[in-house]
């Protein structure tokens, strides 16, 4: 009788043991399936207090503010690696180049205030978007009339937008959006701000989340700007050149 109580309770320890290391792969199998959660690097924000940048000119990257241009009689900003400005007598953006065959060409009123946006492209010599927006006696945004070239079809198709909200996605593409948050270090000369899924010319991809951080000079122009990907270490940096 006790030989069979023995046998009986060392097939079940065998069982059991046999059992454990199964229900430990099964678990550990299941943890490597789950998604893992990228940790977001922190930045060292010590020494910087907000800043509002509203009155940097931007499509993507800041580029300066108008009475900087104005003031140090610069008309071409080249961004390496990213886009070419033209930059006209009132100190804003005249024109945008990059390595494509498309470039864009903007005009202004007397004001200040954007008054055409024109898509082009070299070869051949063709302008395939038109907007024309027109304002208030108050200077507010009233409605825009737009002008489509279709190439395949070649046709052209127009519109006339007076959505408000509409009307200040494209504007506000030439200042800094009021919300977004910048921050400043006046003694290294650095403005920090953060952007998600940026893409640069090219198809250059930084995803997520990443910090920007523009390094200035003494006459409150940008030198360049580093750009962090906080998920991962990509990492890009733009040098900017100006023609005085």
């Amino acid at each position: 009788m006790f030989k069979k109580i023995s046998l009986v309770l060392c097939v079940l320890c065998f069982l059991n043991c046999e059992q454990q290391p199964k229900q430990s792969i099964e678990t550990s199998q299941q943890q490597d399936s789950l998604p893992k959660k990228t940790a977001i690097k922190m930045v060292d924000e010590t020494g910087f207090e907000p800043y509002d940048a509203s009155e940097y000119l931007s499509t993507q990257l800041l580029i300066g503010k108008s009475k900087t241009f104005t003031k140090e009689k610069i008309h071409n900003l080249h961004i390496v690696g990213e886009n070419s400005y033209k930059i006209n007598r009132q100190g804003l953006i005249a024109a945008l180049y990059n390595i494509s065959n498309n470039y864009s060409e903007y005009s202004y009123t007397k004001s200040g205030l954007l008054k055409t946006i024109a898509i082009k492209q070299h070869t051949p010599a063709l302008t395939y978007y038109q907007e024309t927006f027109q304002y208030q006696k108050d200077g507010a945004l009233q409605k825009s009339r737009i002008s489509r070239y279709n190439q395949q079809t070649k046709q052209t198709t127009k519109e006339t937008i007076t959505d408000t909200i509409a009307l200040q996605k494209t504007v506000r593409n030439f200042k800094r959006v009021s919300d977004t948050s910048f921050k400043i270090n006046h003694k290294k000369r650095i403005i920090l701000t953060y952007g998600n899924d940026l893409v640069f010319c090219c198809g250059e991809l930084m995803p997520d989340k990443n910090s920007l951080q523009y390094y200035y000079n003494e006459n409150q122009l940008i030198d360049s700007v580093v750009i962090n990907g906080l998920t991962s270490d990509k990492k890009m940096t733009f040098k900017y050149k100006y023609n005085y």
